[in-house]
């Protein structure tokens, strides 16, 4: 039996099939409590769909993340009625691939641009969203929401005015939908003003939960583990009382400013001891002296890898066996060795000498171990 609807019409049903699923997906693993690496895909149009999102790891309370599931659906139902109005006016030989092209015109012209408003009203920018330390930004969620509902919205309307669905009221329809889809742009630009290329704000640091002792290190609630607390405290504290200048204060964080007072932390669950130790170890600002020659430049970074290594081996009880010495280069290897082989206190004072170094700049890198 022939379908009453016409294929055009049809067409925006199909979606239904790969959109449910889709968001059924999305909505098990974007749970913010969940730390789930790798990225999403979403693809949506006209009897097709063009979907780019992601299922990239982020963090945010234990809350249920309706508000990101809820803009993926806005942003599923655009890429619908953008097709849907395309197949209205094309016919659908060339209505599909031309939705198929559109979308990806319009997500990828939204990615280069620097026009960052744009970015976050197409909803790509929502792949930058989150890790353990960053939560969605509400300002990017609703202005992708905003603008995906109204524009799609909008569309719909001129689709069923180019249908003459209405026709009487053709002009109407054709007003309305011109409207929606302005009030959308509006609208998002409005929610978006100001964001910069980033879907993710710094998560409220009210979440962190905190041991005290010799060593205070603060994780987010799924990040507690009562070993991983007490294996940190240690590490630390094996290279403080070797004399060594490190905070006693570590917190889980991938913040780019660097804080004498605290050891920032990328911890995921799962992470080996040697991995732990590794990231805390790593904790000292990368030298950028402008000042430098180039053979001053060279000793200060080689003997920041240098203090980095020999830190990281204290915290594992001084065994260099469980350092993973494949990503030393020659140089920071030969000084490591050379390093190694002086009494505990002269090995603790040279490194105290290169954390200065890359600290300040004004303070010169010492000389090489020995």
């Amino acid at each position: 039996m022939r379908s009453p609807l016409p294929l055009r019409r049809r067409a925006v049903l199909w979606l239904l099939l790969p959109a449910l699923p889709l968001l059924a997906i999305v909505a098990q693993f974007s749970s913010p409590a969940i730390t789930f690496p790798g990225s999403w895909t979403w693809t949506i149009g006209h009897s097709v769909l063009l979907v780019l999102v992601s299922l990239t790891a982020w963090g945010g309370g234990s809350a249920f993340p309706w508000g990101m599931v809820g803009a993926i659906a806005a942003m599923l139902f655009f890429h619908t009625s953008l097709g849907f109005a395309l197949g209205s006016v094309v016919h659908p030989v060339f209505g599909i691939p031309l939705a198929l092209a559109s979308s990806y015109i319009w997500l990828g012209f939204t990615g280069t641009v620097s026009t960052f408003e744009l970015r976050h009203l197409a909803g790509l920018v929502l792949e930058t969203c989150c890790s353990y330390d960053r939560q969605p930004d509400a300002r990017s969620v609703l202005a992708a929401t905003m603008f995906s509902l109204l524009a799609g919205l909008g569309l719909l309307f001129l689709a069923a005015a180019a249908l003459r669905i209405v026709a009487a009221r053709t002009w109407l329809a054709t007003l309305v939908g011109g409207a929606l889809v302005v009030a959308g742009v509006w609208s998002g630009f409005a929610a978006a003003r100001g964001l910069g290329p980033s879907a993710a704000e710094p998560r409220d640091s009210a979440d962190l939960v905190c041991a005290g002792g010799r060593v205070r290190v603060c994780l987010f609630p799924e990040q507690v583990d009562s070993a991983v607390f007490q294996s940190i405290q240690t590490m630390v504290h094996n290279v403080r009382h070797e004399g060594v200048s490190v905070a006693d204060s570590v917190v889980a964080s991938s913040a780019v400013v660097y804080d004498e007072d605290t050891i920032r932390l990328g911890y995921m669950p799962g992470m080996t001891e040697e991995q732990i130790a590794q990231s805390l170890a790593s904790d000292l600002p990368e030298p950028v002296c402008s000042g430098d020659r180039v053979d001053v430049a060279i000793a200060r970074d080689t003997f920041r890898s240098t203090a980095v290594a020999w830190i990281a081996i204290t915290m594992l009880g001084g065994d260099r066996e469980r350092l993973d010495s494949g990503d030393l280069d020659t140089e920071v290897g030969s000084s490591l060795d050379a390093l190694l082989v002086l009494p505990r206190a002269a090995q603790a004072a040279w490194v105290n000498e290169a954390i200065s170094a890359v600290r300040d700049c004004a303070v010169s890198p010492p000389e090489g171990p020995r």
